[in-house]
């Protein structure tokens, strides 16, 4: 067009008949383009991790750009109802934090690059939040409480030979270790829908976040240590590594706490606390992470100088 669309606001939308076989139709795409007055736009994409579509709702805040904490007023942004968003930001490495109401916060690291010429350039991400679990269910168990919870699919393990599912998530707290109107909520995370992504060279196994509040709402630390009982989503054996691993909150990094055990196709672990865990695979050869020590932060690989990948073979299924 003869007008430079980068100078003006306008709106793109568009639509078709597309349905899929429940006869939903096909979300329209829409998206708002605002004027541009920086040399580089962070875009992204917020999805709900639970139906993999679009969230109309929610938040995107600039905490860092350029590889520099951002000053307050924080830069923020609002998505659109097709989960859009667009930040402001300079080349280098962006930290964004996403958040709707109902949903648990993640943070993406971002490398924003500019491109050569005059006209603004786009860094695009997605992301995917988790709703939140509603709370656990507790029953008295031998020495203490059990509290369970469906997994992120809304089902529970399959039992071995008939009967009930088992409940995907648990936690048990031995006798004294918790108050007895304490709210427990275990919600699971997927690998993409973790708070902060693990470093290169880590496959996650497991990972949920807990939550432990009195009547009022009000944070509760357990007296003791409880265990944590996760389903296997890597498809663990006896010999493979599972490094267990805490978020750090302040650093945003995952911190080793230790091991988890495979148990009955339960990952099995000791927790202190409430928050994020996950359980980690490393890689083996020749992308193997450092190995790593309890207390310290999980360190990614160095990558190849070649890739070994050379090829790769894709198949749908279903095929149509």
């Amino acid at each position: 067009p003869s007008t430079d669309l980068g100078a003006v606001g306008f709106q793109l939308a568009l639509t078709s008949g597309v349905a899929d076989r429940a006869g939903n139709a096909l979300v329209p795409f829409v998206r708002d383009f605002a004027p541009l007055s920086v040399p580089t736009v962070l875009v992204g994409e917020l999805f709900d991790d639970a139906t993999s579509r679009p969230l109309a709702t929610g938040t995107a805040t600039l905490l860092a750009s350029g590889g520099a904490p951002t000053p307050a007023p924080w830069p923020r942004a609002t998505v659109t109802s097709s989960g859009l968003f667009s930040l402001p930001a300079v080349d280098g490495e962006a930290l964004v934090r996403l958040s709707s109401p109902g949903y648990l916060d993640v943070w993406r690291r971002v490398a924003v690059l500019a491109a050569a010429g005059t006209a603004p350039s786009e860094t695009l991400f997605a992301a995917r939040l988790t709703p939140v679990a509603a709370p656990a269910t507790a029953a008295p168990a031998d020495g203490g409480t059990l509290f369970t919870a469906p997994g992120r699919d809304g089902v529970g393990v399959p039992p071995a030979a008939g009967g009930p599912a088992t409940p995907a998530l648990a936690l048990f707290a031995p006798s004294g270790s918790l108050p007895p109107d304490v709210v427990v909520t275990l919600t699971e995370r997927s690998a993409q829908g973790l708070p902060v992504l693990p470093p290169l060279g880590w496959s996650v196994a497991a990972a949920a976040h807990v939550r432990v509040v009195d009547a009022a709402g009000a944070p509760v630390t357990p007296a003791t240590t409880s265990t944590l009982r996760l389903p296997d989503r890597y498809g663990a054996t006896a010999a493979t590594p599972l490094t267990l691993a805490r978020l750090d909150a302040a650093g945003l990094a995952w911190i080793a706490e230790g091991t988890a055990i495979l148990r009955a196709g339960w990952l099995e672990a000791p927790v202190d606390g409430a928050g994020d865990w996950a359980v980690f695979v490393p890689d083996p050869a020749p992308t193997a992470p450092p190995a790593v020590s309890p207390g310290a932060a999980l360190e990614g690989t160095t990558l190849p100088p070649v890739d070994p990948l050379e090829s790769a073979e894709v198949v749908a299924a279903p095929a149509d």
